[in-house]
């Protein structure tokens, strides 16, 4: 983990390190990838080790069904060790078989405010997963798990320090127009992050690149 998030530039490229070396950990597995769920319920793969990784999550994807699907939902571990004959995906399961799956674990690995994680292994055969898979399949989900975690705190802190800018310039921009405080010129904006019901960066942004400071006073408020 600590290797990964050294040496790749990117997230993606930190999962996609992490993922391959799942891979060659996990006996039996012959290809694996990572399902991601945003907060507004929508499912993609990433860091995908094999094309057809990507059709069968599609299939997943599709039916809302399957071990992928269901680790997003209830961990920690899916295994289907005998796709031909599992039943608990009546729709996905023979589809997965005819694209030449024997057998799939999926681990879990994390349900962040309303965002999930899953690591996915794959096999071309049934009983192709030996005892402990699932064990190790579980410690490399988790280990996937804190390197996505730690790639978004740059992301974080960069677009923390841009808001801060922006309401500071939009603050000033308030200031040197109407002679007005500090405090004052804070509170204007807020007040209309309220009424408008938006965030105040977006009050900011708009005082920065629409020039609305006049607007703003002469509608909202009473100087």
């Amino acid at each position: 983990m600590t290797h990964a998030l050294w040496t790749n530039e990117s997230p993606e490229s930190s999962l996609a390190w992490l993922t391959k070396a799942a891979v060659t950990a996990v006996p039996g597995a012959i290809a694996a990838g990572v399902t991601l769920r945003d907060q507004k319920g929508a499912l993609e793969s990433f860091a995908v080790t094999a094309d057809f990784v990507r059709e069968v999550d599609a299939v997943q994807y599709r039916y809302r069904e399957g071990p992928c699907v269901a680790s997003l939902h209830h961990g920690p571990v899916h295994l289907v060790s005998d796709m031909a004959t599992d039943s608990r995906w009546p729709t996905f399961a023979p589809a997965a078989v005819a694209m030449g799956v024997g057998g799939m674990l999926s681990a879990h690995m994390f349900a962040w405010d309303g965002a999930a994680g899953s690591l996915n292994f794959y096999a071309d055969r049934p009983d192709a997963f030996a005892t402990g898979a699932d064990a190790i399949g579980l410690l490399y989900a988790s280990q996937l798990a804190m390197t996505f975690a730690l790639s978004r705190q740059p992301t974080r802190l960069r677009d923390a320090m841009t808001t801060r800018t922006e309401i500071g310039a939009a603050t000033g921009i308030l200031m040197e127009r109407h002679h007005l405080d500090r405090d004052h010129a804070f509170s204007l904006m807020r007040k209309r992050s309220q009424t408008r019901n938006i965030k105040l960066r977006e009050v900011a942004r708009q005082i920065i690149q629409l020039r609305l400071g006049t607007q703003l006073l002469d509608h909202e408020v009473d100087v």
